[in-house]
């Protein structure tokens, strides 16, 4: 039997929109294209969405927020998250009727989902991300092959292989999550919109705004982690300056290591050459895209940017924009080294400095890069492309559902 009726599904997600992060970025495109795959669709975000929000609707879609207050440290603080999360999920199917749970990592949001679609009898689609152990990691937690990092990966590998169907977005990360799951995993790699992301060039207001002096901009778009490796950029600016000397860096977005690349700017003496924007809401980073002359990634190598594709990249792609980015394997799903952008080695100061300049002397090659990048998004990495390779697996998931009952 044809199922006649609008499917509806029910994504759980850590945070979203209005938060601005890669992970809500990601998750806001995806509901942007299945509104109009005429898919119903509601959502619930965990307990540590920011901002205290309350349950709402924009977007046409309907957001459950869960409240969660008065936490403890870890680990009781975890399992109040989770126990918190799980009613809101359930309050959201007894409101909304879904026919599949698409939760999106970190196990503290795949795990309290997982459970509410096993009591509700619904399938359960789990997306990763990332891996929270590695993440947890990463941002000082605790250590790689530690009893808490043992036990993470573990309840990670658990879920793996009671999900109904795993995707994930790039495939550094399937071959790592393969090896863990029972059944096979799919890819939906980021992508961008090249209608919102075109080759534009810069109105004056922006350079006004964003290259008052009329220098060469080389900026970095994203959160300030302590992955991201923003301190071997600045570390970087004087090497760079010595050869370009029209160089100006600028860095846009905040996150926990702000105040750490302050006080390093500062003790460099680099205040003039240097400008930290803030975060800017995502419908204004493309005026520093037009605005920049390079962009640059570059991450050093962890647990986490060994696997996990960034967003930002593609929107610069998009734009025809020359890129620099650490030579890291999830790196290199994005880019082909010296024919969509130029790859440096990871953590090394002095070859990113080295190719900075390379690139900012060399406008043909900046102008090559980024015709052959823009054209690589057109080509695989549209966002509307991604994202329809969830509906054969939603469908094949409530078939299977609907001869069950």
């Amino acid at each position: 039997l044809f199922r006649l009726v609008q499917m509806r599904v029910l994504h759980i997600l850590h945070t979203s929109l209005p938060h601005v992060c890669g992970y809500s970025i990601r998750s806001d495109q995806i509901l942007s294209v299945q509104r109009t795959r005429d898919i119903a669709l509601a959502v619930v975000t965990s307990g540590q969405q920011p901002d205290n929000a309350t349950d709402e609707t924009f977007g046409n879609t309907r957001y459950f927020r869960t409240q969660c207050s008065s936490l403890s440290r870890s680990p009781i603080r975890e399992m109040q998250l989770m126990w918190a999360l799980a009613r809101k999920i359930s309050y959201a199917v007894d409101q909304f009727d879904p026919d599949i749970i698409h939760a999106h990592s970190p196990i503290l949001v795949g795990i309290p989902a997982r459970y509410i679609a096993k009591r509700r009898g619904l399938p359960f689609m789990y997306e990763v991300r990332d891996l929270w152990e590695n993440a947890s990691v990463d941002r000082g937690k605790f250590a790689a092959g530690s009893t808490p990092y043992r036990l993470a990966r573990s309840l990670e590998t658990w879920l793996l292989q009671r999900a109904d169907a795993v995707v994930t977005i790039g495939e550094t990360l399937r071959t790592e999550l393969q090896a863990r799951s029972t059944t096979q995993v799919i890819v939906v790699p980021n992508g961008a919109d090249p209608s919102a992301f075109p080759p534009t060039e810069p109105h004056p207001k922006w350079r006004h705004e964003w290259n008052p002096d009329d220098r060469q901009v080389i900026a970095y778009i994203g959160s300030f982690q302590p992955y991201e490796g923003l301190e071997i950029l600045i570390n970087a600016m004087p090497l760079i300056a010595a050869n370009s000397q029209a160089a100006h860096l600028l860095i846009v977005g905040d996150g926990p290591e702000r105040a750490t690349l302050e006080k390093l700017v500062n003790a460099k003496k680099l205040d003039a050459q240097v400008t930290f924007a803030g975060r800017l809401p995502h419908n204004r980073v493309k005026e520093v895209y037009a605005v920049a002359d390079l962009l640059v990634y570059p991450r050093i190598a962890t647990l986490t940017t060994q696997l996990t594709t960034p967003l930002k990249p593609l929107e610069a792609l998009s734009m025809e924009k020359a890129i620099l980015a650490s030579d890291l394997s999830a790196m290199r799903e994005l880019i082909v080294n010296n024919e969509t952008g130029i790859l440096f080695e990871a953590g090394n100061v002095g070859d990113l400095a080295e190719k900075a300049v390379a690139l900012l002397s060399d406008a043909n090659l900046r102008a090559r890069l980024g015709k052959a990048g823009r054209q690589g998004i057109l080509q695989s990495r549209r966002w509307d492309m991604s994202i329809e390779k969830y509906l054969p697996v939603y469908q094949r998931l409530i078939a299977k559902h609907d001869r069950q009952r």
